[in-house]
């Protein structure tokens, strides 16, 4: 089978790395290191860039209590609902996607993973529990840090974007502080940039509902 083979063994460290300061809200200064997927990932990571979107990758297996849980929450529930729908997504189920969970090195279930366009790990976490407005916080949380690490690296026009979904995932329901953090960061942003002059209506209405 065709696996995209695109980490070396220090992009591999650097992934891990990666994983322990993004679950603690740490930036980095090193770019997000590209993660090897395996077939079904690498399709959706292609519809992800062609969409210019992160990639939102839940990996389930049938006898998943919390996997459906989620999966259920994320059509029922507002808040989730609305936190997901920024994301291009993609379910791997561990029967049918046996290589994809291999590369991924997924050990238990759930597994989130979310990859920039690009392909590079902005995050990593596993487990899921109601209420889903805390896995939709979650969401919010993971968008702004990562859009802080990318502005922290001078890369602009990624840190807008993440921050810009980041205040969409959060408009909702019940508001996450990051949301509202990401939406005043997209202001900034939009201010601060004139080819971006004529989005200062979009940022100040996320800004605006953020602050609700």
């Amino acid at each position: 089978m065709q696996v995209r083979r695109i980490a070396s063994a220090a992009s591999i460290f650097l992934t891990f790395s990666c994983v322990l300061a993004l679950g603690t809200g740490c930036s980095l200064m090193a770019p997000p290191p590209v993660v090897e997927v395996g077939p079904a990932v690498d399709g959706a990571l292609t519809k992800a860039h062609e969409a210019a979107r992160p990639l939102l990758i839940n990996t389930t297996s049938k006898w998943c209590v919390p996997c459906k849980a989620f999966v259920r929450d994320a059509e029922t529930c507002p808040t989730l609902k609305q936190a997901v729908s920024v994301f291009e997504r993609i379910t791997i189920d561990s029967t049918e996607h046996e290589v994809d969970c291999y590369v991924l090195h997924i050990e238990c279930f759930p597994t989130f993973i979310i990859l920039s366009p690009g392909g590079g790990l902005l995050a990593r976490w596993h487990g899921y529990k109601p209420p889903p407005q805390d896995m939709a916080e979650r969401l919010v949380l993971e968008l702004y840090h990562a859009g802080r690490a990318y502005e922290m690296r001078g890369q602009s026009q990624q840190a807008y974007e993440l921050y810009r979904l980041a205040a969409e995932a959060g408009q909702s329901g019940p508001v996450a502080d990051s949301a509202r953090k990401a939406a005043a960061e997209l202001v900034d942003f939009a201010k601060a940039s004139p080819h971006k002059r004529a989005e200062w209506p979009i940022a100040h209405r996320l800004a605006d509902r953020s602050g609700d």
